[in-house]
């Protein structure tokens, strides 16, 4: 049995394929990124300098920024 769809969920699911679509495409970019924050440099070390309250966390910003501006040119009509 199908599911009613509103004109809206349409819209929606409209965008959500252009979505999938962009995240397919563009795989393995997103990938390496996943890669660089994983490793212990990206994620371990600035997790343990927050900890202990050191100035060398501020490295974090711009890989937060990365992540960010990446995720945006995945839907750049959206804020």
């Amino acid at each position: 049995m199908e599911a009613q769809v509103s004109f809206d969920d349409r819209g929606n699911a409209s965008a959500e394929r252009a979505l999938l679509g962009d995240l397919q495409s563009r795989r393995d970019e997103l990938k390496v990124r996943l890669e660089e924050c994983s490793t212990e440099w990206g994620f371990e070390g600035p997790i343990y300098r927050c900890y202990h309250q050191s100035f060398k966390v501020y490295s974090l910003q711009g890989q937060t920024q990365a992540i960010v501006s990446l995720l945006a040119s995945l839907v750049p009509d959206r804020s």
